[in-house]
């Protein structure tokens, strides 16, 4: 009865995990890093050929969680791993828990005056946008920011998200997803034997 009763508690909290995906971009490109629990391992991690260069050009960083700076990236590649970020948040988005995010911008240009009408539009973005993220996500911490920098040349962004979702709902997502894909590719085959 003893190991029944140990076996079910560890079994809870294995359930009761945390698990879930840390995003991070900025200089040296996108890095992944699977969590559970308070183990860390990254999954991907695409450096830049020339990050060195953009270190020394200017001395922008972004605030990260630890406190510590990390010089921002290149915008263009920021959305295009914000797009493939987004497809995968869309299905988990109502059992996942946001424990941080963090966004950097910083604005480029040389004229005062385009620069700062550039800034207000980027506010008013940035105040319209995160109401909508924190109605679909719980979110515990974020720290966004808005930057100008009159001597750079292109406009920078460095960007954080950490998220978890206990085990047991990662199952439960898995299942029911599991199951829709499996109908759909019994269709498909269906289909393809019709038509043969």
């Amino acid at each position: 009865m003893m190991v029944w009763l140990i076996l079910l508690i560890l079994l809870t909290l294995f359930l009761l995990l945390p698990v879930g995906v840390f995003a991070e971009y900025d200089i040296d490109g996108l890095q992944v890093k699977l969590i559970a629990g308070f183990v860390r391992i990254t999954i991907y991690h695409r450096r830049r050929q020339n990050n060195k260069k953009s270190i020394k050009d200017n001395g922008h960083f972004a605030g990260t969680k630890s406190g510590k700076r990390k010089a921002a990236g290149s915008f263009e590649a920021f959305m295009e791993a914000l797009h493939l970020v987004l497809d995968v948040l869309k299905d988990l988005r109502k059992k996942i828990q946001v424990n941080y995010l963090a966004f950097n911008l910083i604005l480029a240009g040389e004229d005062p005056c385009d620069l700062s009408v550039n800034y207000g539009a980027c506010c008013a973005a940035l105040g319209a946008v995160i109401p909508q993220i924190e109605r679909l996500f719980v979110i515990k911490k974020r720290d966004t920011q808005i930057q100008c920098d009159y001597t750079a040349e292109k406009t920078k962004v460095s960007a954080q998200i950490d998220i978890t979702l206990p085990i047991f709902k990662l199952i439960s997502l898995c299942c029911f997803h599991g199951i829709h894909l499996l109908k759909n590719y019994r269709e498909h085959i269906n289909n393809t034997k019709a038509v043969q």
